[in-house]
Parts: C-alpha cells; structure tokens; sequence
C-alpha cells in the first residue's frame, strides 16, 4: 500500500513539475506574440552586433561572451534577428526555471522546489523578462546552478560535481564580469561552514575550492587576454552621472573610471556605509515587493531566513547568496534609474528574488511548522502527525 502512494506521490510530483514548465513557455509564448516587433532595449543591439561578428567564442564585441554565443547560435537557427534573440531568451527563461528548482531542490527539498517553480514561472516579471532579448534570464539561471551545484560538491564525495561547479562558476563570469564576487562569496561561505561544521574535514572542503577555482580560471582568464569589454565601464559610467546629474545627464560624454572610483574616490567612507547599509536594509520592502504582488506578506521572511542562518547551515548558504548577489549593484539601489518610477529596474535584481524565493517559502514553512508544534507540544498525535508533515516536505524539526 505505502509503495503505491509513493508511486502516485512520485507520479503527482513529475506531472506537476512539467505542468510547471508549460505553463511558463505558455505564458512565454503570449508576452512572444504581445512584444514582437516592439524596439529592444538599447543594449540588444551590441550584443547582436558582437554575436553577427564574432570568428570565435571569445570574440565578442563590447558585450562578455557567453550570451553573445548564444544569440550566435540563435542567429544560425533563425534568419529573423528579433525571432532569434527573443527565441534564444525563452530557452533561457526556462533553463533559469530548472535552476532555480534544482537550487531549491538541492537545499529544501523537492515540495518547496516545486513551489517555488510554480511561484517563479507565474512571476509576471520573469515572463517579461524572458522575451526581452536581455541576458538577465541566462546569468540568474547559471547563478542559480552554480548555487546549488556548489552546496552538493561540499556535501557529495564526487570531484565531479565540483569540476561542473567550476564550470558553471566560468559561464556565469562570461556573462557578467562582476559575478566574479559572488562566486569567490559562495566559495566563502562554504569554508565558513566547513570551519564550524565538526564533521567536515577542513582540508577536503579547500580542494573542492580549489578545483572550482581552477576549472572556472581556465574558462575565465583567456578573456583577460583575448578581449576587453568596455560596455562594463560605460555601464559605471551611466550609474556615476545618473547619481550627480540626474536623468537630463546620466547618457553625458565623460571619461571612463572604475568602479572602485566611483564608490571610494567619489564618495567618503562614511557614506559608502551608510548608502550600502540603507539599501540592504530597504531592499526587501523597497524590491521584493515587486516581485511578492499578490502575497507581499512574504516579503518580511527575507529576515526571518536571514536570521534562521545562525541556526541551520542551508538557511546560512541559500540567505547568504541571496544577499551576495547585490553585491555588484548595492551601491545604486538607491538611485532612480527608471525615469517614472523609483529605483533601479527589475532585470539588476531577478537574480536575488530567485535566490530568495526558496530560502522564503522554507522559511515560512518552518515557523508555520514551529507555531504548529508549539500548541501541541504535549499532545503526542499532534506530535506524530507534524513528524509525518516533516518527512512529506522533506524539512527538518523546526524547534
């Protein structure tokens, strides 16, 4: 009997998982119809330009390689340029859709991984982004991989787990230069709990790094040599301008700086911290907001999972990657880039409402779980029947 409610759990579980992805290419395929023909965003265009030019993979115009290559292979399928890179988009959208189940798989456990599937896919900001032709959906899919990728190669004995890590850790640095900072950030956050973890051998936890560090090196480094991406620094450049001449001056001719002129030569220290530490403090409110419409009541568990770190190791890893993939951009959350809205847009910050989605609906389960344990504390069926509750979503006791 128990064999057959598993087969029939297991059967429930897979049709709902592909229904997910129907559903999300569904909805893909109408924002497909409804945009197409409408102008790209104005960075579309170099990376087009780059992926029509480009001999080898590397060479990619102004734009980092990876979704360049994309679009080039989305450009030999189809002969229509705008049916090519919003096409290549879709596919993207949902490789970022299994990511993040398998991040949340990875973690939690399959339920909340299904949930946070569903949520993710009926995300009107995640269909909107899927037929842009922006590299948004491919950088959040491949973090997303990466995330959960790293937390199995710490925890299996199996190199070949940490050499994909490695090179998902790669691509995701070619597709964004700064994503260099949350891969070495995640990397940290494992030696953390490798350090505090006694049954975990410090020493293992530095070769799973290392050959991380490694694999992704080789994929990596010959962009340093082979080609330059000047578009990161107008990008600065846009922020710096936005931030001291407002709109009418944030597209002005000014020459190039770095990133760390903007921030530390342009600003004292006094208010590097206080800007950095305003917006990790408004961010949940202020973005997750956008994100949570319909069930904004979960946006405050963005603490609650920050704060259940202290306890539980898969609360510290997921809380903590979510908060490290604002590290490139926490210094301009502030600012009001759109020109009739507030804030910066919502593609800067998918990547951090994926990675937040189930660490917050794991978080949410276990105070419902603790509440629920709480009053029948003494009550030994109650006792049994939260025990079942916690095998069933794969969770552990929440006391």
């Amino acid at each position: 009997m128990s064999s057959n409610r598993e087969s029939i759990a297991r059967i429930l579980y897979w049709a709902l998982f592909g229904g997910a992805f129907v559903f999300l290419l569904s909805a893909l395929g109408v924002a497909y119809g409804a945009n197409f023909g409408k102008a790209f965003n104005q960075d579309i265009p170099e990376f087009v330009e780059g992926a029509l030019a480009s001999r080898y993979f590397y060479d990619s115009g102004l734009r980092e390689p990876f979704h360049v290559f994309c679009l080039k292979l989305g450009l030999l399928a189809f002969s229509n340029q705008e049916q090519a890179v919003r096409t290549v988009t879709v596919v993207q959208t949902l490789f970022c859709g299994f990511g993040l189940w398998f991040f949340a798989r990875s973690l939690f456990g399959r339920w909340i991984a299904l949930l946070a599937l569903w949520l993710f896919a009926a995300n009107p900001v995640t269909v909107y982004y899927g037929v842009s032709g922006m590299r948004v959906a491919i950088y959040t899919g491949l973090l997303l991989l990466f995330a959960g990728l790293l937390w199995r190669s710490f925890r299996v004995e199996n190199l070949a787990v940490a050499v994909f890590a490695g090179a998902v850790a790669g691509c995701l640095i070619l597709t964004r230069r700064y994503a260099l900072a949350l891969v070495l950030g995640g990397l940290v956050l494992e030696l953390i709990l490798a350090h505090v973890d006694e049954t975990r051998r410090f020493k293992d936890a530095l070769k799973v790094c290392s050959t991380v560090v490694a694999v992704a090196s080789l994929l990596f480094l010959p962009e340093l040599f082979l080609h330059e991406t000047p578009a990161f620094r107008d990008n600065i450049n846009f922020f710096r301008n936005l931030e001291f001449h407002g709109h009418a001056g944030a597209f002005r001719e000014s020459p190039p700086i770095s990133m760390f002129h903007y921030v530390f030569v342009d600003h004292s220290l006094s208010e590097v911290f206080q800007i950095v530490f305003t917006n990790i403090l408004h961010f949940p409110s202020d973005y997750l907001t956008n994100f949570f419409r319909g069930y904004s009541w979960l946006w405050p568990c963005a603490w609650l999972a920050t704060a259940m770190g202290l306890r539980r190791p898969m609360f510290f890893y997921g809380a903590g990657m979510a908060w490290l993939s604002l590290a490139p951009i926490v210094f301009v959350l502030h600012l009001d880039q759109v020109p009739f809205g507030k804030g910066v847009e919502n593609r800067l910050v998918l990547q951090t409402f994926a990675l937040f989605l189930p660490v917050i609906l794991a978080a949410s389960a276990h105070l419902v779980l603790f509440i629920v344990s709480s009053f029948g504390a003494q009550n030994e069926t109650w006792q049994k029947r939260l025990k079942s509750w916690l095998g069933a979503l794969e969770l552990s006791d929440p006391r």
